[in-house]
């Protein structure tokens, strides 16, 4: 029998009734099982996570999912925190796009998220070849760290009309991840911060962006943020000088939180795991 985790709540969980109990000792944290006999088990599943794994071993061994409940819940189930990646800014430290990326992130962290940054300086890799099985030790940290997210924020300046070479260099190593189970971008939200000496740059190169996350399968967010850098300045501690600006970020990093937390409880959802 599993053992009842210290803490189990009575009153918010899931019953699963199985053809079979032969499954009952099967590795499942966060789940209390019991066996009625020989041909029924019903297990108490405190989060969604632990049906994925019950239900997984249970067809695995065999049996086959008979009932499943969701019990009325009274108390609130702790959810976990997205984690939210930032990727973007210029080599310069303090640029414009990065002074506005860590302020993103940091408002995401505000919103219950955690978070990462891969600035400019941590982006000068080696042009992506597809061909070439080698990378580099910070290549392999940026793909590690896109297929743990939830939610990826990218900041670029606007270079001719486009996203800088730099950012856009990293972007292509997505290709790593086309055959996950997540394949590029897929199920997650995608923020685009730009900024730019003046408004129509911005606007073309935010539009650059969107194609991008919408050819990576990505979930682009509602407000894309355009910075203009003669207008809007930032502090040692990246708080903009701009008002509106700082709304805007704010707004972006709380849809990327909630859009993170909606796929999650989607992707975990019992009705998703048989």
């Amino acid at each position: 029998m599993c053992k009842r985790p210290a803490n189990y709540v009575e009153n918010c969980s899931w019953t699963i009734e199985t053809q079979s109990s032969n499954f009952a000792h099967c590795d499942a944290p966060m789940a209390q099982c019991h066996c009625e006999s020989a041909a029924m088990a019903k297990l108490w599943c405190l989060s969604a996570e632990c049906i994925l794994r019950i239900t997984n071993c249970a067809m695995h061994r065999g049996a086959r999912i008979m009932f499943l409940t969701i019990n009325q819940c009274s108390s609130t189930e702790p959810r976990p925190r997205p984690f939210v990646l930032g990727i973007g800014g210029t080599t310069r430290p303090n640029s414009t796009s990065e002074s506005a990326l860590r302020r993103a992130l940091s408002l995401a962290e505000e919103a219950g998220a955690t978070t990462e940054m891969f600035p400019g300086q941590l982006l000068s890799l080696p042009l992506y070849n597809p061909n070439s099985l080698y990378r580099t030790n910070e290549a392999e940290a940026l793909i590690d760290a896109l297929r743990r997210s939830d939610a990826v924020i990218f900041a670029s300046p606007a270079y001719h009309g486009s996203i800088s070479g730099l950012v856009k260099n990293a972007i292509d190593y997505i290709e790593d991840m086309r055959e996950d189970n997540r394949p590029y971008l897929a199920d997650r939200a995608v923020g685009a911060i730009i900024s730019a000496y003046g408004d129509q740059a911005i606007g073309s190169t935010l539009s650059t962006m969107r194609n991008i996350t919408h050819s990576l399968r990505g979930w682009p967010l509602p407000i894309g943020v355009g910075i203009n850098a003669l207008r809007c300045t930032f502090d040692e501690d990246c708080e903009p000088s701009d008002a509106h600006v700082d709304s805007q970020l704010r707004i972006m990093a709380q849809q990327a939180v909630r859009f993170a937390q909606m796929i999650a409880s989607q992707r975990l959802s019992p009705s998703s795991c048989i």
